[in-house]
């Protein structure tokens, strides 16, 4: 039996938690196929390369193929990304007809035709990073970035890993712990976050409690918008903090540093989507 062309559109709905950590992940999958004689059921794969190298069945289902239109799994996820794929089951035991594998990435939310597309439903996720050393007290209600690349298992980290210094102060300046710590970064760092596409209020927080120099400037652009251009800090406000709308399209929320002289001492990052 040889169907290799029955699949039509094909939409996946993926709910996924907030925060792309590994975890119980729930899909729907449903589909138009142009010819279900002869199927006597379905299945959903995942796996963690895109030629499903030891694939897994997520679920599957053998009542009603003629009328079955979905799928709807409950699984574990390892890492991210991951791929799926569905698979029509012949009656007369001949090879399953898989579908395209489909790479998923954190925050994504819906798939057509097995090609990513944003979702329609406005992100209300919040996001606060601490910049400090690893070994450091975390800051209630952030995340830490102790200076680690990018990964898909946190979401977020330094795709130029250009840094000049982490540190703690242990000031009794700081207001609290997420402005005594930070990282120091040359103009050619590049830091993001997996964020679903839309518009965020993205503030940022610089500066240094034990060393406040007004000719060390720093600069933080975020999405190529400027936040922070070339300012100093000083003994009576040892930090700056600004806050600029910033429009996600990459479903990466990027930061870049030129201008920095010599560096900027990043000490924090809030993402909230803008009204």
């Amino acid at each position: 039996m040889s169907k290799k062309g029955i699949w039509g559109a094909i939409v996946l709905t993926l709910l996924m938690p907030a925060i792309s950590l590994a975890s119980s992940q729930t899909l729907t999958i449903s589909w138009n196929i142009a010819d279900s004689s002869g199927i006597s059921g379905y299945k959903m794969y995942y796996a963690y390369d895109d030629q499903m190298t030891n694939k897994t069945v997520a679920c599957e289902n053998y009542e009603n193929p003629a009328t079955t239109s979905s799928l709807t799994c409950s699984f574990d996820v390892d890492q991210y990304p991951f791929f799926v794929q569905i698979a029509a089951v012949p009656s007369d035991g001949s090879p399953e007809i898989l579908s395209a594998p489909q790479q998923i990435i954190e925050f994504i939310s819906t798939v057509q035709d097995f090609q990513v597309v944003p979702s329609t439903t406005e992100s209300t996720a919040s996001y606060a990073i601490n910049f400090q050393p690893e070994t450091s007290e975390i800051p209630s209600d952030y995340l830490p970035d102790t200076g680690n690349d990018f990964n898909t298992t946190d979401g977020y980290g330094w795709i130029n890993n250009d840094i000049e210094a982490i540190r703690d102060r242990n000031s009794t300046l700081s207001p609290d712990q997420a402005y005594d710590t930070f990282i120091a970064v040359n103009p050619t760092a590049i830091w993001e976050i997996s964020v679903p596409n839309g518009s965020y209020d993205v503030e940022v927080s610089v500066g240094d409690p034990a060393w406040p120099t007004p000719e060390e400037l720093n600069s933080v652009h975020a999405e190529g918008v400027t936040i922070i251009n070339q300012e100093g800090v000083d003994s009576s406000n040892p930090w700056i903090t600004r806050t600029q709308t910033i429009q996600v399209k990459d479903s990466r929320l990027t930061l870049t540093f030129t201008g920095s002289d010599p560096y900027t001492k990043l000490c924090w990052i809030k993402i909230t989507p803008a009204p």
